[in-house]
């Protein structure tokens, strides 16, 4: 079972003006996420517009004084070469001859991400890149879209977008908490069992 991630900037900075709570599961999240991807296959999925708001996360990362978990410490060397792969075709990217993760990413084409989904479904702009990415993926099956954003993707009205776009079924929305719990921990618990 391949695990198909679209994750939200906010999950890529475990710091900021987040509250302690919220800082704590995406360090958790970053912590276990290559852990996972040494039993299951992770992908990524990233589109031109996710990309170029990537590129404000190393400078970022490097404002943070503390620890940072195994995921994050990598996106300084990786997102600059997803800046190489921005184009318009569909790619998958290997990284690790780069880091030594597991994980892999893919971007997808900029023409397959034709839905209109702002005001509609959610109301903040910033956020839409990743709700039409997650809408062209779930015609593949079920997609995961990791964010923090209460105001915005984890307030969706996921009904409302099913009666509209059939495929948003496939779509699930969680905060690293809940997808931590929901997910990462029951694969690797049944990966220590066998």
């Amino acid at each position: 079972m391949a695990i198909r991630l679209v994750v939200d900037t906010n999950v890529l900075i475990p710091g900021g003006e987040k509250d302690e709570e919220t800082i704590e599961s995406i360090k958790e999240f970053g912590s276990l996420l290559p852990e996972v991807a040494r039993y299951e296959e992770v992908m990524i999925y990233l589109s031109a517009e996710i990309i170029k708001e990537y590129q404000l996360v190393p400078a970022k990362l490097k404002k943070l004084k503390e620890q940072l978990p195994r995921f994050h410490r990598f996106l300084d060397k990786i997102i600059p070469i997803f800046y190489l792969y921005r184009k318009k075709r569909c790619r998958s990217i290997s990284l690790e001859k780069y880091i030594e993760l597991k994980l892999k990413f893919h971007v997808i084409e900029t023409t397959k991400l034709n839905y209109d989904v702002v005001n509609e479904f959610i109301n903040d702009p910033e956020d839409e890149k990743f709700l039409r990415l997650a809408l062209a993926l779930a015609k593949g099956g079920e997609i995961f879209i990791i964010s923090v954003d209460r105001e915005s993707l984890l307030k969706l009205d996921v009904k409302k977008l099913c009666k509209r776009y059939r495929e948003a079924e496939k779509i699930r929305i969680y905060k690293p908490k809940d997808f931590v719990e929901r997910v990462i921990r029951p694969l690797l618990e049944s990966e220590r069992i066998s």
